[in-house]
């Protein structure tokens, strides 16, 4: 029998046949290292939505409307948004709870001081941008919000 190593005197042991374990180390190392890379958590509907936003730009029945309209709105981890709406004629602030639907893509702001709720179509959402499609007033409002 071939015996594929060396014994030196300072009892260090040499593979005769090194490129077959290294081979074997190097895609040990590229599998684990491809492990971690596949492995990076997509952020859930409700996850995308938290942040402040501010429009961007809006449209009102097809319209621009965007010299109109100035909307800010906060939505936070606790499910707690702050909305204010600046228009030609004042600003309006108001407060509550959201709720995100992921299955049909939507939110529903509930405003604490009147209970009345809102229902929001998101078309868009990503890190940086959100659009958000409702119907007021029997037309069709699109906020284009930037964070």
């Amino acid at each position: 029998m071939l015996n594929n190593t060396i014994q030196n005197p300072f009892y260090l042991t040499f593979n005769l046949y090194p490129m077959k374990n290294a081979a074997f180390g190097l895609l040990a190392i590229l599998l684990v290292a491809l492990s971690f890379t596949s492995c990076k958590k997509e952020d859930s509907f409700a996850e995308k939505l938290v942040g402040q936003w501010h429009s961007s730009k809006v449209t009102y029945n097809n319209n621009d409307a965007t010299g109109l309209f100035n909307f800010k709105l906060h939505l936070e981890n606790s499910r707690e948004f702050d909305l204010t709406l600046t228009t030609i004629t004042g600003t309006q602030a108001s407060t509550g709870n959201w709720e995100p639907n992921a299955t049909t893509e939507e939110v529903t702001l509930i405003n604490d001081s009147d209970g009345i709720t809102a229902k929001y179509d998101i078309t868009q959402v990503n890190e940086s941008r959100m659009t958000a499609e409702t119907v007021y007033q029997g037309k069709r409002l699109v906020i284009i919000f930037d964070k």
